[in-house]
């Protein structure tokens, strides 16, 4: 949304985008963020400027279809996508194959083909993200498993680890802020065949360096969350940060030697 805000007062829209970045929508926290996103498309199509931030802000591309939400069609980012049916057979489709698949030096891009396993990885990095954080210990975890599931074998290992780095992979402010629907949809559509290695994965994840237990609150997750029916608890505020600290200084005494 910051690229679309910043988008817009570029155009010369900063009235229109601090309208729609400030109003108050009381009803269901969870639907907010995707609600904005959608005042925001609807204003780029009648001020003419949407397929211009389509080019420069959708490097993949994106696709016409029906939301399932919003029950109407309407433009979806690629990288946005967590899974694309055909309405008529309820085939699950590779939505890379319905648009020009982006190529890399002549090469199908990674997301075009490992779109089957893509939520697995957009979970365990963004698993990562809100635990321990995205240092490079994590990469390699989340890199090592693309390399394991096969697919990109034409890829190297610095190559995956740049785009694992580059996939977005949830929105994590919202998420902290309660919105727990973009994640929980992402674990539903992991493959069952990967959520045993999923779960293995972020197990090492938690468990960082190894020199010490896992915390017990991201083991739990790591159940609930890596499951064929995955349960995502709303986050709980970080109680240490609410902590006020009062320190207390003893002085000397007026006329005392003491230092």
């Amino acid at each position: 949304m910051k690229a679309a805000y910043e988008f817009g007062d570029a155009h010369g829209l900063e009235r229109e985008v601090r309208e729609i970045r400030d109003m108050v929508i009381e009803w269901d926290l969870s639907y907010t963020s995707s609600l904005r996103r959608g005042y925001i498309v609807v204003l780029f199509e009648n001020k003419s400027v949407f397929e211009e931030f389509k080019k420069t802000h959708w490097p993949c591309g994106s696709i016409d279809a029906f939301c399932h939400l919003r029950k109407a069609r309407r433009p979806f980012k690629m990288d946005r996508i967590v899974h694309a049916v055909n309405p008529d057979t309820g085939e699950v489709l590779n939505p890379y194959c319905l648009v020009a698949a982006p190529r890399v030096d002549d090469r199908p891009a990674i997301e075009s083909v490992l779109w089957q396993a893509l939520p697995a990885i957009k979970a365990l990095k963004f698993f990562a993200l809100s635990t321990r954080g995205w240092g490079q210990r994590e990469r390699d975890r989340v890199t090592q498993f693309v390399q394991e599931i096969g697919g990109s074998n034409s890829l190297s290992k610095e190559e995956i680890t740049e785009w694992v780095h580059k996939l977005r992979c949830g929105d994590l402010h919202t998420y902290r802020n309660g919105d727990t629907i973009e994640y929980t949809e992402i674990l539903q559509n992991i493959p069952k065949a990967l959520l045993d290695r999923c779960r293995d994965v972020a197990l090492s994840i938690a468990r960082g360096s190894g020199r010490k237990l896992a915390n017990p609150t991201w083991t739990e997750r790591i159940e609930s969350e890596f499951n064929p029916t995955p349960q995502v608890k709303k986050p709980e505020r970080n109680e240490a940060a609410a902590l006020s600290i009062i320190i207390s200084v003893q002085l000397p005494k007026q006329g005392s030697n003491e230092q």
